[in-house]
């Protein structure tokens, strides 16, 4: 199973390709600045949400993430 990791996933096109990839059977990993106001992606199967504010213009965040992600979710 593929995984995809979605910023911004609370509303417009990161909520949409959230629902987009689950839908195909992929593991989502999506993020939200206020996970607790999200009640639909919380109930579908294979979406995990992070309650991350990123802030993807800083190179530093960026690798953090990276590392993050591999070291929990990813064999990368």
């Amino acid at each position: 199973m593929q995984t995809i990791f979605i910023t911004g996933a609370s509303s417009g096109m990161g909520k949409a390709s959230a629902k987009l990839f689950q839908s195909k059977g992929w593991n989502v990993i999506a993020t939200m600045r206020s996970p607790e106001k999200e009640t639909e992606l919380t109930q579908l199967e294979n979406v995990t949400i992070l309650p991350l504010i990123l802030l993807l213009i800083s190179p530093r965040l960026v690798f953090a993430i990276y590392r993050y992600l591999a070291r929990y979710y990813f064999h990368l």
